[in-house]
């Protein structure tokens, strides 16, 4: 290729090829400068190594970015059944978000205790998932890089999911010995939140390897779509079970919409598997050369925050909203079911102390509703939104573009967190945990559909950037994580009941700091958002 076509195709690409290429420029015109004669050498530079190993790949991914195979536009079909996994993933989330929690608690866990359970799954995401991302991109296999991460991952969920859900029946004497259902459920919770990061691995990237540029808003929707589609199946489930039997134990709930779990996920990663193409793109580098050492060398700080830095430019800007937004989503999603249930309990024991001798059921059965009733509510609000989103979509209005949909949604949310100090009816709060879930639907859509875009025009990296953007997303659930198990412990010790909307109380500020930086980004980064 001649070296000006060479030079505009690689300059057309996003910020950080584009960098990569001016890096190796300058690098060959100042050893032809040493060497006095740039005319003839210039051939033969471009093959010598680079001074460090980790710059030459990075080096070698930019030759290979030059001339993408693009894949083919999808039909309305193709698209559906190439994100449908994205319902079967929502599900086993949705599944441990919304009963999560209260099957942990009937088992006799406390709070605080639940809590640091639950940060295990951000930091798998964190440093675990962008590792699984590199070695999808580095893989060969007869199905495809993604659909083996996508498969072993989902069995292992489902499995592992359904051993939790058995965990009385699976112990010899739980009355006994109540720690050893206790300890299995945590064991094969440890293992569904390390398989997520799998199974999510797989699921996300296939979407970016198989659709094309002008394609990804699309693809980024139907996931939305098919996201909602889980959280109102399961959450409908439930509602059916809890109404059919009200007196149902908190574990046999959880078993019954492990099952459904279960089915949903095999539907949905079959299809995909049987129908999806086996490959689109081409691995960044060939067999052989990414090793063990190569893996662990990713785990290594100064790797992480060089691959940070060579982000693409809109994607470094997503990363970082995310890093501020996620330290609030991380109480709004794993103790809404417990905001309700406390909410309820703290109303019903309020009703019933002014009924002396009238009640004929006691606080904790009438309540036990509450969470699933909750999860219900949050995912009326998810198709809500949805249904808006596709108005909105449809109208193609020029003023409404996605980083402002984005911000509207976190100014929302911070308003139903803030209302909480107003609202403190059972009622109110499943109202406010329907805005809450309006909102939810907006942030598994937007930043997602601003970074495929932008990496389907590089084509390759693709699982090891959402890797990071992974991380960007666990890293301060880890934060939040911790300091729910902080402030859990310390209203506890003061005796201070309702511990949950204090955490939702407390989400208000990250949300509205990463409603301003959205702000920032739709009215500074225009020239940086792809288009639709």
């Amino acid at each position: 290729m001649p070296e000006k076509g060479l030079s505009a195709q690689i300059k057309s690409r996003p910020g950080t090829v584009y960098q990569l290429y001016l890096m190796q420029r300058r690098f060959v015109s100042s050893n032809l400068q040493m060497a006095g004669s740039m005319e003839e050498r210039h051939d033969d530079l471009l093959m010598q190594r680079m001074p460090y190993e980790e710059d030459e790949q990075d080096f070698e991914e930019v030759h290979e970015l030059i001339d993408p195979k693009s894949p083919e536009e999808l039909d309305i079909l193709g698209l559906l059944l190439l994100t449908c996994p994205s319902l079967g993933l929502q599900v086993y989330w949705f599944l441990l978000q919304s009963s999560g929690t209260p099957y942990l608690r009937s088992l006799g866990l406390d709070g605080a205790s639940i809590s640091i359970i639950w940060a295990l799954g951000p930091i798998f995401g964190a440093f675990v998932q962008p590792i699984l991302g590199s070695l999808s991109d580095e893989i060969h296999h007869p199905l495809c890089r993604r659909k083996p991460f996508m498969i072993g991952g989902s069995l292992l969920v489902m499995l592992s999911t359904l051993a939790m859900a058995c965990a009385q029946e699976l112990t010899p004497d739980p009355l006994a010995t109540p720690w050893q259902p206790r300890a299995l459920a945590v064991v094969c919770l440890v293992v569904i939140l390390l398989a997520l990061s799998a199974y999510s691995v797989g699921v996300r990237a296939i979407v970016v390897d198989n659709c094309p540029p002008s394609q990804q808003f699309a693809a980024a929707a139907w996931s939305m779509r098919w996201n909602v589609l889980g959280s109102a199946t399961l959450s409908t489930a439930g509602f059916v079970a809890v109404g059919r039997y009200p007196d149902t134990d908190p574990a046999v709930t959880f078993r019954t919409l492990a099952c459904v779990a279960a089915v949903c996920s095999a539907a949905t990663v079959g299809l995909v598997c049987w129908f999806a193409p086996r490959e689109a793109t081409p691995r960044l580098r060939s067999p052989g050369s990414f090793g063990m050492r190569k893996v662990l060398s990713l785990c290594a700080p100064g790797a992480l925050v060089r691959r940070w830095r060579r982000l693409p430019p809109l994607t470094n800007k997503v990363c970082n909203i995310q890093l501020l937004g996620w330290c609030g989503w991380f109480p709004m999603l794993y103790y809404m079911s417990s905001y309700a249930y406390e909410t309820a309990m703290f109303e019903i024991s309020s009703v019933q102390a002014t009924q002396r001798g009238l009640a004929t059921k006691s606080v904790e059965t009438q309540a036990k509703s509450y969470p699933l009733y909750a999860s219900l509510f949050f995912s009326f609000g998810t198709l809500s939104s949805t249904l808006v989103l596709t108005l909105v979509n449809a109208s193609s209005c020029a003023k409404i573009t996605l980083p402002r949909i984005w911000f509207l949604s976190q100014v929302l949310a911070t308003a139903s967190l803030l209302l909480t100090f107003l609202l403190c009816s059972t009622h109110a709060s499943l109202a406010l945990i329907s805005l809450m879930g309006a909102t939810w639907t907006v942030t598994m859509w937007v930043p997602f559909a601003l970074i495929n875009a932008e990496l389907a025009e590089l084509r390759t990296g693709v699982a090891g950037v959402q890797g990071l953007h992974n991380m960007a997303v666990s890293l301060p659930q880890i934060a939040s994580a911790l300091v729910c198990a902080a402030v859990l412990g310390a209203l506890r010790l003061a005796g201070v009941d309702g511990g949950a909307v204090w955490l939702l109380r407390l989400a208000a500020v990250p949300v509205a700091w990463s409603a301003w930086l959205i702000w920032r980004l739709d009215g500074a980064s225009r020239d940086l958002l792809p288009a639709c």
